[in-house]
């Protein structure tokens, strides 16, 4: 994704999931949507002749496609950091909450990241996408 050290020479190294896909079709590699599966962040493909429950191909794209709109995930970092979106750095630290075993003021604090969700275009990430699990 276009995120932190990856945005200096992300015009030079992205490569499109379309133009992805259409390679594995010339290298005769059959492929096709999986158009039965719930997926808001990715779109799933099989491949032709091999079992679906042993392979699958995932292509997230929101940089080429954007989800935003239908995204339903968020991330809690090996630190206690919530992240609403891959976009934001900020994130709200549940930390001292989970460390108190305060239930109620982490339902809370959930509650209160979920609702307060911006769009991307407002974020601009510095750090690795390794740091929050991407």
């Amino acid at each position: 994704m276009d995120i932190g050290i990856a945005h200096a020479d992300w015009s030079e190294r992205h490569v499109a999931s379309d133009a992805l896909r259409e390679r594995l079709i010339w290298g005769g590699i059959a492929i096709t949507e999986a158009t039965d599966r719930d997926e808001p962040t990715s779109r799933v493909w099989t491949v032709d002749g091999v079992d679906p429950s042993a392979t699958t191909l995932g292509f997230i794209t929101t940089v080429t496609d954007p989800f935003c709109g239908t995204c339903d995930r968020i991330r809690l970092t090996s630190q206690g950091r919530l992240h609403t979106c891959l976009f934001d750095e900020r994130g709200t630290d549940l930390l001292p909450l989970l460390r108190a075993g305060d239930q109620r003021g982490l339902d809370a604090a959930i509650k209160r990241a979920i609702g307060a969700k911006i769009p991307p275009s407002r974020f601009q990430r510095s750090g690795i996408m390794a740091g929050i699990g991407g």
